[in-house]
């Protein structure tokens, strides 16, 4: 469920093309997990926020290189 809400997060800061905004982001995911690990009764994994780290920029990554190919085909189709 990390990885999915995680990526899905990817997704949507995406768009904005802010990399202010996609550092905010990445800071606030490792807020949160703080926040959990120090609520949280037992030990904590530091592998869950990798994990989550890693989804979120595969996330950002996958929808940005989608915007860019969306981008260069309309480019392409304007000029022929």
């Amino acid at each position: 469920m990390i990885p999915l809400t995680a990526t899905a997060i990817g997704f949507a800061t995406a768009p904005m093309r802010s990399v202010v905004a996609m550092a905010a982001v990445g800071i606030m995911i490792c807020l949160a997990y703080l926040a959990a690990a120090f609520v949280s009764p037992g030990p904590t994994s530091l592998i869950e926020l990798v994990v989550a780290i890693i989804s979120y920029d595969g996330g950002l990554l996958a929808c940005l290189l989608g915007l860019h190919a969306i981008h260069r085909i309309r480019a392409r189709a304007q000029t022929a």
